[in-house]
């Protein structure tokens, strides 16, 4: 909520008085938040790889980066957190990276990524998610391993809204499917024009 609201504040700051709202994984979560409490922000808004309550699933995995974000276990950390949220095939690309990236991590990166992880327990909008009345779509992917395959499903209906969901794919389809940013240009330009 306070990620929402801090987002609320920009907006205002910048003199954005709506805009369509894209938010992924924890992004979607706080976008959630945004449309709930702030409506006149939000004309439009795509979810992707989210959910409208933290799951035990996500919970535990959070748990698990967040410990070995604590012990400072950088190339450990990235390595978890590619397996989880990546289709084993982009994993296999992307690996051999991981070590240089680990290298360049700071202990407040670290510091930042735990308050920020710790921000999804407790996340629970399933009461108030019909509140939200501006039109939205729901992707999701068929082997996301973080929030689970039924939380876009379970989003969706509860927003009585469209939902997309790639096979195939995981967690982090955002950054894997080619079509996907063409999937959300299509969405905005239907509900934003001006």
């Amino acid at each position: 909520r306070q990620m929402a609201e801090d987002t609320a504040q920009a907006m205002q700051i910048l003199e954005i008085d709506h805009a369509g709202i894209f938010g992924v994984s924890q992004g979607g979560m706080i976008a959630q938040e945004l449309a709930v409490g702030y409506p006149q922000l939000v004309s439009a808004m795509v979810l992707g790889s989210t959910a409208c309550k933290a799951t035990v699933q996500a919970r535990e995995i959070i748990s698990s980066w967040t410990d070995l974000a604590k012990d400072g276990k950088c190339l450990a950390l990235m390595d978890a957190f590619a397996q989880a949220v990546y289709s084993p095939a982009f994993y296999d690309q992307v690996r051999g990276i991981l070590p240089a990236m680990a290298q360049g991590i700071k202990p407040e990166e670290l510091s930042r990524f735990i308050v920020l992880a710790s921000g999804l327990h407790g996340f629970d909008l399933s009461g108030q998610i019909s509140r939200i009345t501006c039109p939205v779509l729901v992707i999701g992917a068929g082997e996301d391993r973080i929030m689970g395959p039924d939380s876009a499903p379970d989003l969706a209906e509860r927003l009585g809204c469209d939902l997309y969901i790639y096979e195939g794919y995981g967690h982090g389809v955002y950054d894997e499917a080619p079509d996907y940013v063409d999937r959300l240009k299509h969405f905005f330009d239907r509900y934003l024009k001006a």
